[in-house]
């Protein structure tokens, strides 16, 4: 079963990238810089709390582009999966202003494999998507909702050690994948949404602390047929790990 769903989806993931690249379209260039804060509390053996929130720039740090914020509450099952249920609160900027909000919950299921050195991880999200344009003071916001359906994958290879009295603190490289599909009435002509070829590398700054730097290949559409954005994309984020299932 697991094995038909991944398959599956990568099927789609391949279709969809090369639809696209086959249609005749205008691109539009861009850069964005990220940052990113991950933290990660165990608080027993089956149950994750999984916060995260970030900040985005574009054109060289030159404008404002979007927060986010992001909760989560994960069960594991088994050693190798989990499911995770939570909501994410977004902004978008636009001259300088907040001009639209996003409430965002959200459904997922994670697997993980191993390959010999090699790490494999899946990730399949369902997104509810709330959004609120903000026109004028005079004039009442613009609401609106879509589905949109989320597969990632990421390979990550270990590359060095750093600690010999903790073997398992390693530089690692990742490789990864995600595409984003919309689904709803009012997605128009946007059931593509975009996808992220994704390529960085982790290094742990301590026991429960990792720095990871992300370059991240954006392609996405736009409120107009066949025109798209390509964005070029540095993320830096900090992952902090805490365990209070611990034994003293």
């Amino acid at each position: 079963m697991k094995k038909s769903l991944f398959y599956g989806l990568l099927l789609l993931q391949l279709f969809v990238i090369q639809d696209l690249f086959g249609q005749e379209k205008n691109i539009r260039k861009t850069n964005q810089q990220w940052v990113q804060y991950y933290n990660t509390t165990q608080l027993n053996q089956k149950y994750t709390l999984l916060i995260d929130g970030g900040f985005r720039w574009k054109d060289a740090l030159s404008q404002n582009s979007q927060y986010i914020l992001r909760a989560a509450l994960k069960r594991s099952i088994g050693t190798s999966s989990g499911i995770a249920a939570g909501l994410a609160y977004s902004g978008f900027y636009n001259n300088g202003l907040v001009n639209k909000t996003e409430i965002r919950p959200y459904q997922e299921l994670n697997l993980i494999s191993s390959f010999g050195k090699l790490a494999l991880s899946h990730r399949y999200r369902v997104e509810e998507r709330f959004f609120e344009t903000i026109v004028t003071n005079d004039i009442p916001s613009i609401n609106s909702f879509n589905f949109r359906f989320r597969y990632a994958i990421n390979a990550s290879i270990p590359l060095l050690k750093v600690s010999q009295k903790e073997p398992d603190r390693k530089v690692t490289l990742n490789i990864g994948d995600e595409v984003f599909l919309n689904a709803g009435g009012q997605i128009e002509n946007r059931f593509f949404d975009q996808n992220r070829l994704l390529l960085g590398t982790s290094v742990p700054a301590g026991k429960d602390l990792t720095f990871t730097l992300t370059y991240n290949s954006q392609f996405g559409s736009t409120s107009l047929p066949y025109e798209y954005n390509h964005s070029n994309i540095i993320w830096l984020g900090v992952k902090h790990n805490l365990d209070l299932n611990k034994k003293s």
